[in-house]
């Protein structure tokens, strides 16, 4: 290939990599001192597209920022994509901020893809528990990155239990498929926690429904076990002790997600919970926001207890709509 050709392509694999849009790329590299651009929209389109246009300004100044040798933009874009990951975290400084957080965007992004990736296959039928995943290099010519940020991607997933390296032997899909479509859900919430509005309305879906399937399930093990809880409540209740009250308040929530005979729901609601807590405010600070909230928690516990599933969504709507007075989620 060309080396302008060459030059032109690597040029936007790495704004790709950067996962940067052109208006972001040219602001970071190609801007004066004084804040004013020093190449359009168009123009690098032209470099990026058609291979058209003079990229040596913009080289000198991607090489300049982050300290690497204009000779890396010769070679195969390739080789260029596997080097990236390499090139930033060496040449990183405090000024290069914006490159390193949009590196851990272009792995972030990556674990995504693949998940979607292996959730499409294993639905298809092509891939199922415990079978081995294609590796690095067939991976890479799939998704059309370097092999370095497959492999990136694929430690993440491996950690998250949704695949499981085996070092000589190759890399296979965990053997529980319930864990490795609920991993990424989960995973998914936690990298969105900013969006806890959204995050609170799939929650309070969540617990409603499972209120209702508690009603309705009533399982005699699992319920001696949410009227346990009752009791530990009420006490806490008696004796004003916020802390404890917060705590048989969380069990109880996932006492009635178990009840409701639904794994997905359980994990769910485990997760978001655990979120939950992460993000929010100081949450019951009175006697009588425990007060107002026991008596919720009783309602809601009396519906479950004699069956009424359409009382039991019903006492913990209200309840989900109360907390969110009480509670400050941020």
């Amino acid at each position: 290939m060309e080396e302008t050709k060459v030059r032109h392509e690597n040029i936007l694999q790495l704004r790709r990599y950067l996962n940067m849009s052109q208006t972001e790329f040219i602001d970071c590299f190609m801007t004066s001192p004084d804040g004013s651009r020093k190449m359009s929209n168009a123009s690098l389109s032209n470099i990026e597209s058609k291979g058209k246009g003079s990229s040596k300004q913009l080289v000198e100044n991607i090489c300049t920022k982050m300290s690497i040798e204009p000779s890396v933009f010769a070679k195969d874009p390739g080789d260029f994509l596997d080097e990236l990951p390499d090139m930033i975290r060496d040449h990183s400084s405090d000024s290069e901020e914006p490159v390193q957080k949009t590196k851990k965007k272009q792995i972030n992004y990556m674990v995504d893809r693949l998940t979607r990736y292996f959730a499409d296959q294993m639905l298809s039928g092509r891939l199922k528990k415990g079978d081995q995943i294609p590796n690095d290099r067939e991976l890479a010519a799939t998704m059309g990155v370097g092999r370095t940020t497959i492999r990136e991607a694929l430690k993440v997933l491996d950690i998250m239990g949704m695949i499981d390296i085996r070092p000589g032997q190759g890399t296979f899909i965990t053997g529980q498929e319930n864990d490795f479509f609920m991993i990424p859900i989960s995973w998914s919430l936690f990298m969105n926690a900013s969006q806890i509005d959204q995050i609170l309305e799939v929650r309070d879906t969540l617990e409603e429904k499972a209120a209702s399937l508690a009603a309705l399930h009533r399982v005699p093990q699992k319920m001696a076990r949410l009227e346990a809880i009752m009791k530990e409540m009420s006490s806490a209740h008696e004796a004003g002790d916020l802390s404890v009250f917060s705590d048989t308040d969380t069990r109880f929530h996932a006492a009635i997600a178990d009840l409701s005979e639904n794994d997905i729901i359980y994990a769910l609601g485990q997760t978001i919970s655990n979120l939950i807590h992460q993000v929010s405010g100081t949450g019951l600070t009175t006697p009588a926001q425990m007060e107002e909230s026991y008596l919720e928690h009783q309602r809601i516990y009396e519906t479950i207890r004699i069956g009424d599933t359409a009382e039991a969504r019903a006492a913990m709507h209200d309840h989900l709509q109360r907390a969110h007075h009480r509670y400050n989620y941020s």
